[in-house]
């Protein structure tokens, strides 16, 4: 609220100014609105990659047809809520365009939108998470000739790897392979992957939380997930104290549609803060200026973007494709 009350307190002509600029003044702004579309890109790049894999490792755990079909409705659902909030995003943006007099209302609307986004996508992995396990269990009851070989020792070993050396009550690595069971509990270690994972140092799965987190959902110092919650976020929708995607919440946002920020806001859409904002629509104290420039600190996010996108990069794919062939390997194959 306290954004948007910042709106209506600047002058009538800063307003109309904000609400019609096409172009951003300085050559340092108009540079990273051009960047400001990889970053998007990466983060869209992010949610592909966990869906593509999220259905792969899928339908390798699954053991019966009835899990097969839970995992390409969860894959499906998870891609059509991306979709509709691109397209809606997009047509926010172009409707600002023809009607910039309007302005002030598609932003607040764009920003509902990712607000929105974000929480039906937390609840959709909460939901996938528990009901995968209710499936499993019942699964169980009904085919028991698909599950026989979870008897085997061979293959309760190839389920979990989990090192046998720990510190502070935590093991080195944990990682679990196959699909979680109904009373499992958060995967835990240092390094901890799986479904649902929480790591002293690193997690990766559908929920993870660590100081460095990746997945569908993240939370961490420094997260990356279609929905990334972190000091230093990346996400389809980021927040974050700096938080850079598609769509943005924090000190500072950086987006490709929408930036909700308290300090500084850029966008190559909507921009909303309290200091200074940068975009084609935007509202703050300091609108499209060098003023705005200097509280977004462009020099030196220009200086750094390509380690920060090669970095990121990194992290999606690296984790992504190990766990994926392990899981070929561990579970389908055995």
């Amino acid at each position: 609220t306290a954004v948007f009350t910042s709106i209506s307190a600047i002058s009538p002509p800063v307003k109309a100014a904000t609400v019609s600029a096409s172009t951003v003044a300085t050559t340092k702004s108009g540079m990273l609105l051009k960047l400001l579309p990889l970053f998007s890109i990466l983060a869209s790049f992010s949610g592909l990659i966990s869906a593509f894999f999220g259905a792969r490792n899928g339908l390798d755990q699954a053991r019966t047809l009835n899990e097969k079909r839970f995992t390409i409705a969860m894959v499906t659902s998870f891609l059509s809520l991306v979709l509709v909030y691109i397209v809606v995003m997009l047509g926010l943006k172009s409707a600002a365009s023809h009607y910039p007099n309007n302005a002030v209302a598609f932003s607040i609307v764009g920003h509902g939108v990712a607000l929105a986004f974000g929480i039906l996508y937390v609840i959709l992995t909460c939901y996938m998470l528990q009901a995968q396990k209710r499936l499993r269990h019942r699964e169980k009851q009904i085919h028991p000739d698909a599950f026989a070989k979870d008897q085997n020792e061979g293959f309760k070993k190839a389920k979990i790897l989990k090192s046998k050396l720990s510190f502070l009550g935590l093991p080195i690595i944990h990682v679990q392979f196959s699909s979680a069971e109904l009373n499992d509990k958060p995967v835990t270690g240092w390094i901890a992957i799986g479904a649902h994972a929480r790591g002293g140092l690193f997690a990766f799965g559908g929920l993870a939380v660590a100081p460095i987190a990746i997945g569908i959902v993240s939370v961490g110092v420094f997260s990356i997930g279609t929905v990334g919650i972190g000091l230093f976020s990346l996400g389809t929708l980021a927040v974050g104290v700096i938080a850079f995607g598609s769509s943005a919440i924090g000190i500072k946002a950086y987006s490709a549609f929408s930036s909700l920020g308290w300090q500084s806001a850029l966008s190559d859409g909507f921009s909303a803060a309290y200091y200074a904002a940068i975009g084609p629509f935007s509202f703050a104290k300091h609108v499209n200026n060098s003023q705005a420039e200097q509280i977004s600190n462009l020099g030196a996010f220009i200086q750094h973007y390509q380690w920060i996108l090669i970095a990121s990069a990194f992290a999606i794919l690296v984790p992504a494709i190990w766990y994926s062939k392990q899981v070929r390997k561990r579970i389908k194959r055995h």
